[in-house]
């Protein structure tokens, strides 16, 4: 049901007023003699009394339904204009995951075991998670066997080690800037040369001069750089409320399976922690479906404690 504005309610009230008033006054003595015919005299006083006290209530109910007809002209206005912007925004909103799908859908990675091979589309996540889960061992378990890093800080520098390591590889050709982010970090390089000799020394079977761990970083630079500008898209729009944003945001969430919130998950605690400086994986709740031990010896809750994931209701 329409709620009656209050400038309607006062403007249709006065106008109900002027007219009682101009009743009341016909039939009143002092302007009616009662004989039926107009006297001159006490028309003249009739009408003045009319332009004095009922002419300006007429006046001032104009002004207001005058002023809620543009008010509501313009309220009319902004609402399509609104879904308008909406309708744009959704547009382009859609056109950003279906980016997001393609990227996904282009991804290859040769299958490290046979040349004649290859890994596609979301199976490229779960080679990549499978490589990190590997790395990850051998990091923490050379980490925990050196003082070069404090115990408290070792848990958290496995992670980052190994997941630059997987980001870059240990290849010849990208070592260097290996190394340089591990420096960049702080790290102790007697420490993550060790690490990455190790590494390296493990090799593709179709070809024993290509390392097994060779990197990722034109495959998942370009996917979280579009990834992050399709969430900061809907952050900074300014014409929906936060629960439209999150229920946006979800929508992108959604097409994310389980082996990419996982990558996505250890990204943001190594160099994609710009994600949580910008409060988007908390705001959001980006990886609240990823399960407690979906990654061995990391629980996610550990790191985003502040809302609730799937695996706690």
């Amino acid at each position: 049901m329409r709620k009656i504005k209050w400038t309607t309610f006062i403007g249709f009230g006065l106008a109900f007023i002027g007219v009682l008033l101009i009743i009341i006054f016909s039939f009143s003595k002092a302007f009616n003699d009662g004989s039926g015919i107009l006297n001159p005299d006490l028309a003249n006083n009739f009408g003045g009394l009319i332009g004095g006290i009922v002419g300006p209530l007429f006046s001032l109910a104009g002004f207001l339904l005058l002023y809620e007809t543009i008010v509501a002209q313009r309220r009319s206005f902004d609402n399509q204009q609104q879904a308008f912007e909406i309708q744009q925004f959704e547009t382009k909103f859609f056109e950003l995951i279906k980016f997001h799908r393609d990227n996904v859908s282009q991804m290859v990675l040769r299958v490290p075991w046979d040349e004649q091979n290859y890994y596609d589309k979301a199976r490229v996540f779960i080679e990549m998670k499978s490589q990190f889960s590997k790395i990850h061992k051998i990091t923490k378990d050379i980490i925990n066997n050196s003082n070069k890093i404090e115990d408290v800080n070792k848990e958290k520098a496995s992670v980052n080690i190994a997941y630059l390591i997987l980001f870059f590889g240990v290849s010849k050709s990208t070592r260097p800037d290996l190394e340089y982010s591990l420096l960049k970090n702080g790290y102790d390089k007697m420490l993550t040369d060790s690490i990455i000799l190790e590494l390296y020394k493990k090799k593709a079977k179709y070809n024993p001069k290509t390392v097994y761990y060779g990197g990722h970083q034109v495959r998942l630079g370009h996917y979280f750089r579009h990834l992050f500008q399709t969430v900061k898209f809907v952050d900074k729009v300014r014409f929906i409320n936060d629960k439209q944003k999150y229920e946006y945001v979800k929508t992108l969430r959604a097409q994310l399976t389980q082996h990419e919130l996982a990558i996505f998950f250890l990204n943001s605690l190594s160099i994609g922690q710009e994600w949580e400086k910008n409060k988007y994986i908390t705001t959001y709740k980006l990886i609240k479906n990823l399960p407690k031990n979906f990654i061995a010896d990391i629980n996610p809750k550990d790191y985003y404690h502040t809302f609730k994931y799937e695996w706690e209701k």
